[in-house]
């Protein structure tokens, strides 16, 4: 990847190895002010660095200043963090209470840039996810998704058997993830494994599933509101949830995972939105898990059309937009990986 050289040039430099990559590196010093955290390269982290985790390693920084740099990614003319986060709310803090460490200026914070490929930066983004040392470790849940993410995207093609992934044996499989895993650094494979099997028919379908905190999560790091991951944590069991855009609207999020069960939702969502004014806006987020890939298309349609008929029922409109999840192949393979959804229908 292609840098500014003539703007490297003129940042601080310094020579380091990288825990994650294994490698020696070169960091710049860049004002935090400079880089973009929780975009569609970023970790998807179920929760956020905790604010004890944050203000350990400030106090840290600020005595035995910052050990390993940050890892970013140049998109489009724009730096984005792919890993560091805590670090990066670390130095932001120190910033923020006038602070600066070993003769540097407020806000600045050593980063490398990312020059491998997407495969190997999910892989090393899930290993960082497992060996840092301030944040909270990775969830299994983490795991697991990413696990699936590095099988629905292909990752895991290149292996020891010269097959591909879903051509492999249920053993082969195991043997591949499970190293996969040890390459990430993950604590309890069999239990990651366990969960990870659950979806291995699926993927042989062609059809990605999705559980609800995979839902949420996406939605948290893609939606194009401001809405911040953090506010989605453990949004799994009502599968509703008020949220206030950038703009100062009130969102009304409701999860739908099977389109049989809809009703309840769009009653629900009637009465926060026209009837109490709980809400400004009515988003569905949706994943028809139970579908195949040849009949997503058809279903999503019926889906959409049985909304469009409950807005016109109704005196107002009740649900604004639906955004579905990607889930076909195609999907995995080219909006997953982007960060966009399969389909983002305004009504």
């Amino acid at each position: 990847m292609k840098h500014n050289i003539k703007l490297l040039n003129s940042r601080q430099v310094r020579r380091r190895r990288c825990p994650v990559r294994d490698v020696m590196v070169d960091e710049f010093l860049f004002h935090y002010s400079e880089l973009t955290r929780q975009n569609k390269r970023s970790q998807q982290r179920l929760e956020d660095s905790k604010s004890n985790d944050v203000a350990t390693l400030a106090a840290q920084i600020l005595q035995d200043g910052q050990e390993h740099g940050i890892c970013i990614l140049e998109e489009d003319g724009t730096n984005l963090v792919i890993w560091g986060n805590t670090r990066l709310k670390a130095i932001q803090r120190l910033a923020s209470q006038g602070l600066s460490f070993h003769e540097l200026g407020k806000g600045e914070i050593w980063a490398s840039y990312y020059c491998g490929d997407i495969h190997e930066m999910r892989t090393d983004q899930a290993k960082e996810n497992n060996i840092h040392k301030f944040a909270k470790p990775a969830r299994i849940e983490d795991n697991v998704k990413s696990i699936c993410d590095m099988i629905s995207c292909g990752d895991m093609n290149d292996n020891k058997y010269g097959k591909s992934y879903n051509n492999l044996t249920d053993v082969e499989q195991r043997v591949v993830a499970v190293s996969k895993m040890a390459d990430c650094h993950m604590p309890s494979t069999t239990a990651v494994w366990n969960r990870v099997k659950k979806s291995s028919k699926l993927s042989q379908s062609k059809k990605r599933t999705w559980e609800k905190h995979e839902m949420a999560a996406y939605f948290g790091n893609n939606n194009n509101y401001g809405i911040n991951k953090n506010l989605l944590v453990d949004f799994n069991e009502s599968c509703e949830r008020i949220l206030t855009a950038d703009n100062g609207k009130r969102i009304g999020l409701y999860m739908i995972t099977n389109a049989c069960n809809k009703g309840a939702t769009l009653a629900q969502a009637q009465y926060k939105k026209n009837v109490y004014k709980y809400v400004d806006e009515i988003v569905l987020l949706v994943a028809l898990n139970p579908t195949t890939s040849n009949a997503m298309p058809s279903i999503r349609e019926q889906l959409i059309v049985a909304v469009q008929q409950w807005n016109k029922s109704s005196k107002a409109n009740t649900v604004d937009r639906m955004l579905f999840v990607p889930q076909t192949e195609d999907e995995q393979d080219n909006e997953l990986i982007s960060g966009d959804f399969a389909l983002d229908k305004v009504l």
